[in-house]
């Protein structure tokens, strides 16, 4: 088994590499170490494996998500400092590094708490992480003991790159309505032990892992960017070509039954204005609402109401 080497002081990275640099690429971080575990819901194995070697795809649609998450640190921290006013936050993130660890790596802490009274130490400082819920009851069903797989990673190794391992990393956490709850995570020495594994013998692999998601696919196009129409066909392995076939068959069908419904839809909407004529709103013959006129930038839409399921 790996033997850690804990860092007895922070060793604050003061020149840090922005995200998406050639520098940042080649440094193990909490996201990459999350996506070479499989348990980050925006990088594969495959993605961190090609990301390290300066290939890479954004997710679309992920900056404006992220911003409105940097910008939420911000309020969490007050929060936070009005909360526990024994304990001062480092005034923004801080980025360290584990000088001990077999490979190139950073940890960005959304802030490190300390008490008051104290210098910023292992022995009086701990980790802190800002995260933002959206749902209710994924909000209330978060405890201890149900902490996302990806968020305890992120901890874990925060508190590995920091040092900061002597008091339990905190996850302040803001739910729909302004709820705020704050979550405890210990330090879990094995568990860091098995991250260090899995992300050693990831970068020693010189074929990437196989593709598990969509992005993987616009990944594996950057890297194969060339066509030699001279060359000889390529012959496929047989599970790789039926999954092929088979999944491409079923998404032009899913595409063709997609487009003949949108048709359908509009043949019976077109049906159902005529019958509204310049009313707001029909129902069935039940009384139930089923479709509703709205006026917007792009003229009448007729909005649908689903029927109540039956009991």
């Amino acid at each position: 088994m790996t033997q850690l080497q804990i860092p007895g002081r922070l060793h604050v990275v003061k020149d840090s590499a922005p995200p998406g640099t050639p520098e940042w690429a080649r440094l193990v971080t909490a996201s990459k170490v999350a996506g070479i575990v499989g348990e980050s819901a925006y990088a594969t194995p495959y993605s961190v494996w090609n990301t390290m070697r300066g290939i890479r795809v954004e997710p679309s649609g992920m900056e404006d998500r992220f911003l409105t998450g940097h910008a939420m640190e911000h309020a969490l921290a007050y929060w936070w400092a009005q909360k526990n006013p024994d304990w001062r936050l480092s005034r923004g993130e801080v980025q360290v590094t584990n000088p001990h660890l077999p490979f190139p790596n950073a940890a960005t802490l959304d802030r490190i708490a300390t008490r008051k009274g104290h210098v910023r130490s292992p022995k009086h400082s701990r980790c802190v992480q800002f995260k933002t819920v959206s749902d209710w009851e994924e909000y209330q069903n978060l405890t201890p003991e149900t902490i996302p797989a990806d968020w305890l990673i992120q901890e874990t190794w925060e508190m590995l790159t920091s040092g900061l391992t002597q008091m339990s990393a905190l996850i302040v956490v803001c739910g729909p309505f302004y709820e705020w709850k704050q979550l405890e995570v210990p330090w879990l020495p094995e568990f860091a032990v098995e991250l260090v594994e899995s992300t050693e013998h990831h970068l020693e692999l010189e074929e990437p892992p196989a593709p598990t998601a969509p992005n993987d696919y616009k990944i594996a196009k950057l890297r194969h960017p060339d066509i030699d129409d001279d060359a000889d066909p390529v012959t496929i392995d047989a599970d790789t070509a039926a999954e092929w076939d088979a999944q491409k068959t079923t998404a032009k069908a899913a595409g063709a039954t997609q487009r003949a419904a949108n048709k359908a839809a509009e043949v019976a909407g077109a049906k159902l204005l005529e019958a509204m004529g310049t009313a707001a709103t029909a129902i069935n013959p039940d009384g139930y609402v089923i479709a509703k006129r709205v006026a917007t930038k792009k003229g009448v839409q007729l909005r649908h109401v689903p029927l109540p399921e039956e009991k």
